[in-house]
């Protein structure tokens, strides 16, 4: 059985979810969101500002004081929302915009960010219990003016134009390049030169071809016997878009990386967000990954 079955069929995330949201995303912190969580929902999130943060309640109360305090008139865009009946988990990704304008964690820079993340909402009883951020915060900080090193320039806009989703020719196409197979056999559900972008400082890349073959390098001599754990599959009609959130887990045995072998092991969130054009074919591809947690954790990264 397809891994889409039960899946929301495009109709995108539960009112309350939707709400719950915007109430987050516009700085109205635990006040406003915790009508719609249970009272000890939990946070997670494999990123450096947030590493300590573990409780829903205090993630909000965190946004709201970004969003209100540190980068007044900050503001995001959707380009994904769906939702996974089969595993109860609502998934959002979204480009966040500000500028350091107020108190912060150093005084204000002027400097702006435009920054790609997703959220990933366990529910149970039609409450959240449980949300997982994944964002490269380390390429958001660097914008800011917060971390040291150059700024990257703004991302390419974000195909959502309605096209012709093909939930089966996804899923095998992700399956196909999670497990190392490369573009040879990617390329059949994609078109010829199907761009790739990420917000990740190993993955410059601008095709998927480019990005298909690091993984086949990466899943079978680099990290031999690597894997995932998918935790959510979904599709958002009105983009054209099908999303897959999963764990990567991984273990620096072999010869390609940066480093000689570590034997170390990373566990690490991300995504995939996969455009089909109105042919049916794999147009374009987002992965939002914060790479620097994974480099630290594999020792390839102070």
């Amino acid at each position: 059985m397809s891994c889409f079955a039960g899946c929301c069929g495009g109709g995108g995330a539960p009112a309350n979810i939707k709400a719950f949201f915007k109430a987050c995303e516009t700085g109205q912190g635990w006040d406003a969101c915790k009508k719609h969580c249970t009272p000890d929902a939990t946070f997670a999130a494999q990123s450096e500002p947030l590493a300590d943060i573990i409780t829903l309640e205090a993630y909000t109360n965190w946004m709201a004081s970004l969003a209100t305090q540190t980068m007044p008139g900050c503001s995001y865009e959707i380009h994904f929302e769906g939702f996974d009946a089969k595993r109860s988990v609502a998934v959002f990704f979204a480009t966040f915009k500000g500028t350091h304008t107020g108190p912060g964690p150093c005084p204000p820079t002027g400097k702006s960010t435009v920054s790609h993340y997703l959220y990933a909402i366990s529910l149970q009883g039609g409450k959240i219990f449980a949300m997982t951020k994944v964002w490269n915060a380390p390429w958001a900080m660097r914008q800011l003016g917060w971390a040291p090193g150059a700024a990257a320039p703004p991302p390419l806009p974000i195909a959502t134009t309605r096209g012709q989703i093909n939930p089966d020719a996804g899923l095998k196409f992700f399956e196909a390049c999670e497990t190392g197979k490369g573009w040879m056999a990617c390329k059949e559900y994609c078109t010829p030169n199907a761009t790739f972008q990420s917000q990740a400082e190993p993955l410059q890349f601008n095709t998927v071809q480019q990005y298909t073959d690091w993984m086949r390098g990466l899943a079978t001599q680099t990290m031999p016997g690597c894997g995932y754990d998918l935790k959510f599959a979904g599709e958002d009609r009105k983009t054209g878009t099908v999303g897959f959130y999963a764990l990567f887990t991984g273990k620096h045995t072999g010869p390609g990386g940066p480093v000689h072998p570590t034997g170390y092991e990373c566990r690490s969130d991300y995504a995939y967000f996969i455009h089909f054009d109105t042919q049916g074919k794999i147009d374009s591809m987002v992965k939002v990954w914060n790479a620097n947690w994974a480099m630290k954790a594999l020792g390839w990264q102070s």
